[in-house]
């Protein structure tokens, strides 16, 4: 049975520390001593229409006991995160974050790790200790980068699919992680800015600036040797939008709450690609723009 390390307990990480410890499964907070403020347990609630319960998960600020990491940061703290714990040497690594760009970055540092990368579909919020998980999703996880073609299913991925289903693998999981880059450089940027629910994105006002970004998104993803056309990106954008209609946005909620937003790790990642391809992107630079200044 794998030990699983939880690296950032916000909403995703918090659910799914909560799932694998309510499927049987050991797991451990995995934190430094400046974020567990010395504790050396924390009482999480989870919360879905159907179940209720609670569990006293152990701190740690090193990963002596686990198996694999889950790392669930904002992407902009992932390195960070990271450096202030002690990694083992045996540790796999499993991303599971918005953004383009600290996969790679792990694997610069830590290139001795196996590292894996997944994205999810999944909905949960925190309030403070309480994990409200109120959209069932797909998780899909594959061996990063996609080199590693060789690489088999990962065992631990039926712990996964036993906590929390649905879980893919996928031997190409770059195209997995695109679809969702492009999905929230839509629908997060324009629910921050304009502080609405995800399916406000559908009325036909939205609709000419969705098809702007869709465009440049799929120009860049296609430089990249990614295929992403203009209209599969608008159908998974009005996809999401319709599911998940009464939800705010990761990014809203941190424009609502003042906290720092990933826009330079999803927007920007789009305009730091387009300019190693010498592409035009003027959507996606005055998002980043604004988000970044604040000035919408």
């Amino acid at each position: 049975m794998m030990h699983w390390g939880i690296l950032g307990d916000g909403a995703i990480g918090g659910l799914y520390a909560m799932s694998l410890y309510h499927a049987g499964y050991p797991v451990t907070l995995v934190m430094s001593n400046e974020f567990s403020q010395g504790q050396s347990f924390r009482q999480l609630t989870y919360e879905n229409e159907q179940t209720h319960y609670q569990a006293e998960l152990p701190i740690e600020q090193t990963t002596d006991h686990c198996d694999i990491l889950l790392i669930c940061t904002k992407s902009y703290q992932v390195l960070d995160a990271l450096q202030t714990i002690h990694l083992t040497q045996n540790c796999e690594l499993l991303t599971l974050h918005n953004g383009m760009g600290p996969q790679q970055k792990i694997l610069n540092r830590y290139p001795d790790h196996s590292l894996w990368a997944g994205t999810t579909t999944h909905g949960a919020k925190r309030q403070s200790n309480h994990i409200i998980h109120h959209g069932s999703g797909i998780t899909t996880i594959g061996r990063y980068p996609k080199n590693h073609h060789t690489a088999p299913c990962p065992t631990w991925l039926d712990d996964l699919n036993n906590a929390l289903p649905e879980v893919i693998f996928d031997e190409n999981i770059e195209i997995a992680l695109w679809r969702k880059l492009a999905i929230n450089c839509v629908i997060n940027p324009l629910t921050a800015i304009d502080q609405c629910l995800n399916g406000e994105l559908l009325s036909p006002s939205y609709q000419p600036v969705i098809r702007e970004l869709c465009y440049e998104i799929s120009q860049v993803a296609n430089a990249c040797q990614i295929p992403l056309s203009c209209g599969e990106i608008e159908q998974l954008v009005q996809q999401v939008c319709k599911q998940t209609a009464k939800n705010h946005s990761s990014m809203a909620q941190d424009v609502y709450y003042r906290r720092p937003t990933e826009i330079k790790l999803i927007n920007g990642y789009i305009v730091e690609m387009a300019k190693r391809y010498n592409l035009d992107v003027p959507f996606n630079r005055h998002l980043v723009k604004n988000l970044t200044t604040g000035e919408f």
